[in-house]
């Protein structure tokens, strides 16, 4: 199994974790694709890497695509080679990955992930418009979607793609281990000790302001009974300067990025995790279900959400986390400052007696994967075809 993965950022961890799961899975992938880091090809050795990009700068990608379907198309296929499926990261990735298929001895089958639906395409402006048009001019030579979350079709993604969606969730990989048995439980992990203060932690993609100012404002008015821990990668697009903001708040501290290998480490050291999301509220924040929902489940640390968003219902719906309908730093403060032990322990027992699969992805999900996207008879209702 041959296959091609065209990628809008080589340094995001989420490609690392795909192509790990597409090997894994049998496959032998070629990647190429921009990168918004100065090193480029970030751990991939033979990635072909078509330029530097740089979050938010919509009008400088859509360049940066133009160059690489005038300039650096021939270079782009002999790197590729002939796949049998071709997967295009993002809308930019899609129009580059349309513009090659005519060039291929034989076509491949071309898979589109969408993983977050970008903020223009729900505008009523003339950029969305443009963006809807663009999006509905490729939808037709799409085979397959892959996406995470079931708002997305529901709001989305269904209108444009039709029946030819897989959700195929942002569960933890890990390899290495059996396989999961139905009933299998999550053991207890190593912890934080389940008393005051109260600590939580807000790991991964940082690029919402009002969860900063929340976190910020209700760490100041539990005077010590509560916590933050921050990590991950703050956006640019957002944050100047991310460390100065942090920097002189008591009770608070940003620790930097981290390796995905310390996730486990960095989520037992919490007692919740900030699932809370306003960046794009109304649209793609409300429609997602993201990697902290799995990881911290996983690992051991509750999970925090708002109550009127895909994440809250997902925790009112399992009876676990604790989604919040007020998320005032006021309310926030008041709501953690009072947690009991006995409190904290509830809400950890709850979501350990939920099986292990429901947040983790092993061996035989990565041979499911590259057989869903090999087309190969009896794996779509495995995965999800729009269930």
């Amino acid at each position: 199994m041959e296959i091609g993965y065209l990628v809008h950022d080589l340094s995001d961890p989420a490609i690392k974790r795909r192509v790990t799961m597409l090997t894994a899975g049998g496959a032998r992938v070629a990647l190429a694709g921009l990168s918004r880091s100065a090193t480029g090809r970030e751990g991939f050795a033979n990635a072909l890497v078509l330029g530097q990009s740089a979050d938010g700068k919509l009008a400088q990608r859509a360049r940066q695509i133009a160059h690489i379907v005038a300039r650096q198309r021939s270079r782009l296929l002999a790197h590729l080679g002939q796949p049998n499926v071709l997967i295009a990261r993002n809308l930019e990735m899609l129009a580059v990955a349309v513009s090659l298929l005519p060039r291929f001895r034989t076509r491949p089958r071309l898979v589109f992930e969408c993983l977050d639906i970008h903020r223009l395409l729900t505008d009523p402006g003339a950029a969305g418009l443009v963006l809807r048009f663009v999006e509905r001019r490729l939808a037709p030579h799409v085979d397959l979607v892959l996406t995470s979350s079931p708002a997305f079709v529901t709001h989305h993604l269904g209108a444009v793609f039709g029946d030819r969606i897989a959700i195929v969730e942002n569960r933890v990989l890990e390899l290495g281990r059996p396989a999961l048995g139905a009933k299998s439980l999550a053991p207890m992990p190593p912890h934080v000790m389940p008393r005051p203060p109260w600590r939580i932690g807000w790991f991964g993609a940082l690029r919402c302001k009002q969860s900063l100012d929340i976190l910020t404002e209700a760490a100041r008015l539990a005077q010590g009974k509560l916590e933050v821990v921050i990590r991950g990668r703050p956006s640019p697009a957002v944050f100047e300067d991310f460390p100065a903001l942090i920097r002189g708040h008591a009770h608070m501290r940003f620790e930097g990025q981290y390796d995905s290998d310390d996730l486990g480490q960095h989520y037992a050291g919490v007692h919740f995790a900030w699932g809370v999301d306003f960046y794009e509220a109304g649209a793609n924040s409300d429609w997602l279900l993201p990697n902290r929902l799995y990881e911290s489940v996983h690992y051991g640390s509750v999970l925090i959400a708002r109550m009127n968003c895909e994440v809250g219902r997902f925790l009112v719906r399992h009876n676990i986390g604790v989604p919040l309908s007020d998320l005032s730093a006021e309310a926030v403060a008041h709501k953690f400052s009072s947690v009991r032990a006995e409190d904290y322990r509830d809400l950890v027992l709850r979501q350990r007696r939920l099986p292990r699969s429901m947040w983790m992805a092993d061996q035989s999900d990565c041979v499911d994967l590259v057989r869903l996207l090999a087309n190969v008879p009896d794996h779509n209702q495995k995965l999800g075809v729009m269930r």
